[in-house]
């Protein structure tokens, strides 16, 4: 009988795997990543990525909805400075973000939402 595990470790262990992949598709991009990269970068068997996602169409879109709840939780009501005041470190956030495009995932997302046929059919090779 397997151990149980609680629902703290399963959020952390979640929250890694996806760190780890968010790491191969800022290097590798979308369409040239596999889920063999992931297991490697997180130093994951591949029964552990396959109880978190299906696929790597999964593993991206769990990444991207992870990126979207970081930036809303970015505006959270804070008693500690002012709308204006959060907004201007938003802003600087967005600018550093841009600075460092090269370590951003800005090429695994025009793959995934801009799928060319080429990019698709080098996805199918890589399967």
């Amino acid at each position: 009988m397997a151990p149980r595990v609680s629902e703290d470790y399963k959020n952390r262990k979640r929250l890694e795997l996806l760190r780890a992949a968010k790491q191969v598709f800022m290097k590798k991009g979308y369409t040239r990543t596999t889920m063999q990269d992931i297991m490697d970068e997180a130093g994951v068997s591949r029964g552990a990525l396959y109880a978190y996602f299906d696929n790597i169409e999964h593993v991206y879109r769990e990444l991207l909805r992870h990126e979207d709840e970081q930036e809303l939780h970015f505006f959270d009501p804070d008693d500690t400075s002012t709308a204006w005041q959060q907004l201007t470190s938003w802003i600087q956030k967005q600018k550093k973000e841009i600075e460092a495009i090269e370590r951003s995932l800005l090429l695994a997302n025009s793959e995934f939402f801009y799928p060319s046929t080429a990019n698709r059919k080098m996805k199918a090779a890589a399967i």
